[in-house]
């Protein structure tokens, strides 16, 4: 027997008279709430008139699913505003775990590090409980949460081509941490003397994915494993070049934020200590590093095997990352070697290496082995901000 997969939409005002035209027999429409001062209530006359934002990503939604489905929607953000509040992201999502919310469709994200913990917490729970997350990244190309969380399913927009109208990516590994990139063709629609364009963006992008999740969900596939296995089977071979122009201006622009590179040495701490003091004073960074694991909420990200050189890698993020800061770990003299230092701004190194070759306008500091580093760490934030 098919199961009714159960999906919520977090997104903005939906405007139900339209997705009543266009909902089969088959999708049922459950509820339509709304947060408000930190609850969830039942939405009364706050619908849209308009093919609002919700509506727009509902059609694609319905325009590529198969299956019977139960829709839940829950209106965080007013079409008017610029942003969504992280806060009812946050109580959204942790509605879809009370209400045992099977997939979550999610137009929407955070580039902002700091919304990072709370953020990772509730994303955390729902993965434990076996839902299904997918997530569009910033149309803007930046880092975005919970796309580029793992075990949750990221999604980015790439223009049709002559060769491939419809379909998608999957990425094993990924530089910008977005595991589908999806072919979508562009549409015009006309609604009560209005046209609207429903061009190539990641937002109306994530719900083709998730109607394709939703469809596999009926077919009982359960686990983001099995369903990951069932796209990747689907999934296009991976168009290289597409993606290397879209990021292109990324490995060629000059970066513009502090890059501190550390030698590794017995002070295990250090970053931490170091991310915890900036973060206190409102400076949020991320640290690329190849030998430790990803950890997001320590603001961590491994970079090893992208395919990438090191200045490749520290360039990319530069510009992807919606950070104050790069903070790069290293290990050893090979990778020091590939460094260009006249784009690193501080080099901290432990206690008997030689520092000769370093390009002058670096600031070479010592990190002590063991004990306090509260005293560096300050005079690295007084150079910064001074």
């Amino acid at each position: 027997m098919l199961l009714k997969p159960r999906v919520a939409f977090i997104d903005g005002d939906v405007n139900i008279e339209y997705v009543n035209q266009i909902v089969s027999k088959k999708q049922d429409i459950k509820q339509i709430l709304t947060i408000n001062n930190g609850k969830v209530i039942q939405s009364t006359g706050s619908l849209s008139n308009a093919l609002s934002h919700a509506t727009l990503c509902s059609k694609v939604f319905f325009n590529h699913v198969t299956c019977d489905c139960e829709i839940s929607y829950l209106n965080i953000w007013e079409e008017d505003e610029i942003n969504a509040n992280i806060r009812d992201l946050v109580k959204a999502l942790s509605w879809c775990l009370e209400n045992d919310i099977q997939l979550i469709n999610l137009s929407l994200g955070t580039t902002r590090l700091a919304d990072i913990p709370d953020l990772l917490t509730v994303t955390n729970q729902l993965i434990v409980k076996g839902v299904i997350i997918v997530a569009a990244s910033s149309n803007q190309r930046k880092l975005t949460f919970p796309a580029a969380f793992e075990q949750v399913i990221g999604v980015k927009a790439i223009p049709e081509n002559k060769k491939q109208k419809t379909g998608f990516i999957y990425h094993e590994t990924s530089i910008d941490r977005i595991q589908i990139s999806c072919y979508f063709s562009d549409e015009f629609l006309d609604y009560k003397e209005e046209y609207y364009y429903l061009g190539a963006s990641n937002s109306l992008v994530a719900p083709i994915v998730s109607a394709k999740v939703c469809d596999l969900l009926s077919e009982g596939y359960n686990s983001l494993e099995e369903i990951k296995k069932q796209l990747k089977a689907c999934s296009f071979e991976k168009a290289s070049e597409t993606l290397r122009k879209m990021y292109k201006k990324y490995f060629e622009g000059e970066i513009e934020i502090p890059v501190l590179v550390y030698l590794k040495g017995k002070n295990e701490h250090f970053f931490k200590d170091f991310n915890n003091y900036f973060a206190n004073q409102n400076y949020h960074g991320i640290c690329l590093s190849e030998y430790s694991d990803n950890d997001f909420l320590a603001s961590v990200i491994n970079i090893k095997n992208m395919g990438y050189p090191l200045m490749k890698k520290i360039r990319f993020y530069a510009h992807y990352c919606q950070a104050d800061y790069l903070f790069i770990e290293v290990n050893n003299e090979s990778q020091i070697e590939q460094l260009k230092f006249n784009e690193v701004d501080f080099f901290l190194h432990p206690s008997g290496f030689n520092i000769s070759g370093i390009d002058e306008q670096t600031l070479c500091l010592l990190v002590p082995s063991d004990g306090d580093s509260t005293v560096l760490i300050e005079k690295i934030y007084h150079f910064l901000v001074d």
